[in-house]
């Protein structure tokens, strides 16, 4: 080191001292030059100078530093005392308008807690990724025929395996197949839903056990043991959670299962095709492929699929569509005509609620902005009461800033009360929409939780800001601030504009929520008053399943028919009968047929019908209005010619112009039906009142072709399912002790769960259409109020020249007709859109119904007009001598 550098421990001092501050280096090179200068003067002077210039910059920069932070702490103590002070001020201002106040919270909490449902709801169903491992590689796969009645099909064993061994996009295909299924290892007989599913499944979704392990690999060979995994639900309830069910042996169909797992319920998939028709999936088993699968042409599997790593739904069902071209050129009998889609799974989960979903949300954003307009209205008739409250504080030296801070702070108060009375409120409406739609895709998930929480806080920081915000119009400025005594009549122009802006949103909104509400009531009822083509009254159902069993087709056919008799027999019942399948039981069943008065058409171009297998009676004691020919009869026995039932649209699409009784039809069927039809029925709405199209159905005596394995008993006569059930269940136990009658439900509930959602989405609609039309009308009470006190001046004066109470009145009442009215048409022009997105919950009514458009603008008109009646009424009453004193 050099002599002549500076003393390097006063160098770090100083160095350390000022930082990195951009002059430091500049600094230091200053002082270095300084120091070389006293060197030549001696060199002790110079080394006691420098150490005296590194220990001043030291101090000074400790005390400056020591100074700064004492003045942060004390501006931070400042403004935290302030604060508390605004705060305090705020709720004296507040506590001193009680029903104000509470009106504002009830308002806020209200529209909020509607708002947090809606986006719970929303959030678990169309937000939430699903719980599954890499739930965006899963995909569901199908089969596609144009000709089909549903066009979207399941799959058949021997395309899955040929999806398994040829698709380079899809990593992993899994089929399931849901069941239902007898327990008998119990006291009770029960009936169960089984699923059916291959082990890819649960290595495609990252499924985990609750308990013990899931089946894998080997577990689906057709020697290895039978196993089961029960579901988490199903093992609470039935078994209380024990854990000690690891080994049981359960007797499913008749043969034994033994207990291997629980599977965490997070890894259910509910089928959007199955044959169940019971609710839940309560016992899991691998799924066994037959020894002829690459040969079968049934379809019956839904598939899901895991793709590739960086593959994508669209990539992979393009490469399946080319497989599908090249089977169908294979195997023209079987594939001919089919193709296939793949779609991300959680649309598959989703299915069609996205639009109701949205809608929905939607409404109740409309029902936030309208509170918040109403809430911002009512402050700024207060903001012009306080007035003169301002101006003196503003002549006081109060800032605008300042006096911004204190509205801020009053409407962040209003809004957290709100908001945490709505968050109270909406963990009830959570539990109220998860009873009122439990077919809801996900609806088990739906719960407040921390997204949830900080969708609450979001929007009670958002409305705090709306309605907080608008008051700041009537701040006074600078200019302003000396004018104590100002009483300018209706105020600031700005501040009349704003006002009526907020009321006319309001009204455009609520008339938009009047004609949506209006046009899904009009639905509903067309619903209600559809004609079904069956008489569901009185009508009680029961299903009974003989899977499993070691019945012949023989024995099977007796039993049901010995059912039905037994049945008809109780106390209460006047006819019964029974059916394969019933209207609106969410069950369905399609097959291929062919007119046999041409030539026989291939498999491809063969039309498609709904099959029926039913009890002779059906028809009559389902209401079902016979139009030609006769109905099923109990001579047509199974030594009987084959005979079929056709409904009216069917016969009209294949006989046009023609009669079909004397027709006859060919259908696969454990060989080929050969039959003619012997009547034609009235079309029934095989899945509920929207059900408009409803294609081709045959009914098939269960005699003569069906011999099916499971059939719905039907009563008519008991007014009650649920006091008729035991009587039904104890008819069948005398046949066969060990058959559980399940699903036993009324005609009216099947119906009833068809037009559950449009009834929730009516009645849902409806609610906050009358909340925002209750909103507008205090909103527009609360302006007219507020201008007619304003006005009394100008009324005294008209008065006292000799105005009657009739033109003052209608003085009043043109101001709330002249802000109504361009709303309404604002208004019209954002119905007419909403009718559109409403799509197909609008039934049986134009979506631009002018009687609906009609009475909701005359609604609206209405209600402006009870809104500025009140003040006009007062404003007759106001006496000349006295509004001119007191102005």
């Amino acid at each position: 080191m050099s002599a002549t550098r500076p003393p390097r421990l006063a160098e770090w001092l100083l160095r350390r001292s000022l930082g990195q501050r951009p002059n430091t280096p500049w600094v230091l090179a200053e002082l270095g030059e300084e120091y070389q200068e006293r060197r030549s003067e001696g060199g002790i002077p110079a080394w006691l100078w420098y150490w005296r210039q590194a220990i001043g910059v030291a101090l000074r920069v400790r005390w400056a530093r020591r100074r700064g932070e004492e003045a942060r702490v004390q501006e931070e103590r400042r403004r935290r005392g302030s604060m508390r002070q605004e705060i305090r001020v705020a709720l004296r201002t507040l506590l001193r308008r009680p029903l104000l106040t509470g009106a504002i919270v009830v308002t806020v909490g209200t529209a909020i807690a509607a708002t947090t449902v809606a986006y719970a709801v929303v959030d678990s169903v169309l937000l939430e990724a699903l719980p599954f491992a890499e739930p965006d590689r899963l995909v569901a796969m199908w089969e596609v025929n144009e000709r089909a009645p549903t066009r979207r099909n399941v799959v058949s064993p021997a395309n899955v395996i040929a999806w398994r061994e040829e698709l380079s996009k899809v990593d992993r295909v899994a089929a399931l197949l849901e069941l239902s299924a007898r327990e008998t290892s119990g006291d009770e007989p029960e009936q169960i839903g089984l699923m059916l599913a291959t082990p890819d499944y649960f290595t495609a979704v990252g499924a985990r056990p609750v308990l013990g392990r899931l089946y894998g690999a080997g577990d689906d060979a057709p020697a290895a043991p039978s196993v089961a995994v029960l579901s988490e639900q199903y093992w609470r309830r039935r078994f209380g959670g024990d854990p000690g069910v690891i080994g049981r042996i359960l007797t499913i169909n008749g043969g034994p299962s033994e207990v291997i797992g629980v599977l965490d319920d997070r890894f259910d998939f509910q089928p959007r095709f199955g044959i169940s028709r019971v609710d839940g999936r309560d016992v899991w088993m691998p799924h066994r492929w037959p020894a002829t699968a690459r040969q079968a042409d049934g379809r019956y599997l839904q598939v899901i699929g895991q793709l590739a790593p960086g593959a994508t739904a669209l990539q992979a069902e393009q490469e399946a569509k080319v497989l599908a071209d090249r089977l169908a050129e294979s195997f023209p009998e079987r594939q001919q005509g089919w193709s296939v889609q793949v779609l991300p799974l959680k649309t598959e989960v989703v299915g069609d609620v996205r639009g109701l979903l949205t809608m929905v949300f939607g409404a109740v954003a409309f029902v936030l902005v309208i509170a918040c307009a109403n809430v911002a209205n009512l402050l700024l008739t207060r903001a012009a009461e306080r007035r003169r409250e301002m101006a003196v504080r503003a002549a006081l030296g109060a800032g605008r800033g300042r006096l911004l801070r204190q509205l801020l702070v009053e409407s962040g108060l209003l809004s957290l009360a709100g908001g945490l009375g709505g968050l109270a409120l909406a963990v009830w409406g959570v539990g109220l929409v998860r009873r009122a739609l439990p077919e809801l895709p996900r609806i088990g998930a739906v719960g407040i939780d921390g997204s949830v929480i900080g969708f609450v806080a979001l929007a009670t920081v958002g409305t705090a800001l709306l309605f907080g915000l608008t008051p700041a119009l009537q701040l006074p400025d600078g200019r302003q601030a000396g004018r104590l005594s100002d009483r300018s009549g209706t105020g600031d122009r700005r501040v009349r504009w704003t006002r009526a802006g907020l009321v006319g949103a309001q009204v455009a909104l609520s008339f938009m929520l009047l004609v949506g509400a209006g046009l899904l009531i009009r639905s509903l009822v067309n619903r209600l008053d559809a004609d079904l083509g069956i008489d569901p009254r009185d009508v009680t159902t029961g299903e009974v399943a003989l899977r499993g069993t070691d019945r012949t087709e023989e024995q099977r056919t007796a039993f049901f028919e010995q059912a039905v008799e037994r049945v008809a027999a109780l106390p209460g019942v006047t006819a019964a009968t029974a059916g394969s399948i019933v209207p609106m039981s969410g069950a369905g069943q399609g097959q291929s047929f062919w007119p046999q008065d041409r030539p026989i058409p291939r498999p491809a171009d063969r039309p498609s019908a709904h099959v029926r297998w039913v009890h002779h009676a059906y028809h009559e004691v389902m209401g079902i209005r016979l139009i030609e020919g006769r109905y099923l009869a109990g001579s047509d026995r199974a030594d009987a010619p084959t005979v079929v039932v056709i409904n009216a649209s069917g016969a009209a699409e294949l006989w046009p112009g023609e009669s079909a009784v004397g027709k006859r039809i060919g259908m696969e069927w454990y060989g080929t039906l050969d039959a003619e039809v012997v009547g034609v029925v009235a079309d029934v709405r095989l899945t509920g009142p929207d059900d408009v199209s409803p294609g081709i159905t045959l009914y098939w005596d269960h005699r003569q072709a069906g011999n099916p394995s499971s059939m719905t008993l039907i009563a008519r006569g008991p007014s009650s399912a649920e006091a008729f059930a035991p009587s039904l269940r104890a008819a069948v136990r005398e046949l066969d002790a060990t058959i559980p009658v399940y699903n036993v439900r009324s005609m009216e509930e099947l119906f009833g769960a068809t037009i559950a959602r449009a009834r929730f989405t009516t009645v849902a609609l409806a609610v906050f259409a009358a909340l925002a039309l209750a909103l507008a009308a205090l909103g527009l009470y609360a302006v007219m109020a507020y201008l007619t006190a304003q006005r009394e001046r100008e009324i005294g004066v008209r008065m006292a020249l000799g105005a009657d109470r009739g033109s003052v009145r209608w003085l009043v009442t043109r101001q709330a007709l002249f802000t109504s009215i361009p709303a309404l048409a604002v208004g019209a022009l954002g119905a007419i859109g909403l009718a559109r997105l409403l799509g197909s919950l609008v039934f049986g009514v134009d979506p631009w119904d002018p009687l609906t458009f009609g009475l909701a603008g005359l609604v609206i008109g209405g209600a402006a007009l009870l809104a500025a009646w009140v003040p006009a009424r007062r404003a007759t009453r106001i006496d000349p001598v006295v509004a001119m004193r007191e102005q």
